[in-house]
């Protein structure tokens, strides 16, 4: 199922610019915590296809599924699980 899936978000959110928006997330923190290898990037993901992936990589766009949209929303959310001061992780994150 992919985030287009009008019937998992509301109408007004453009799934162009989430999808965007999350893979820039995704790519950043990755660079951030030293997840180098496209091998464990693709793990994380829950990508099979290297040239899917490399496709996000480069244009930061695609259909994004519910799936990866969530993978993507844990890996975003540990550092505020981290730390008790979110202020504190939101500043270490980026």
């Amino acid at each position: 199922m992919l985030v287009n899936d009008k019937t998992l978000l509301p109408e007004d959110i453009d799934t162009k610019k989430l999808n965007h928006f999350a893979l820039k997330a995704f790519f950043n923190i990755c660079e951030k915590w030293g997840i180098k290898s496209y091998k464990d990037q693709m793990v994380l993901l829950g990508l099979t296809s290297k040239s899917t992936f490399y496709e996000w990589k480069k244009n930061l766009q695609g259909n994004l599924s519910k799936d990866t949209i969530e993978r993507i929303s844990y890996i975003l959310g540990m550092p505020v699980s981290l730390y008790s001061d979110t202020r504190i992780a939101i500043i270490r994150t980026l």
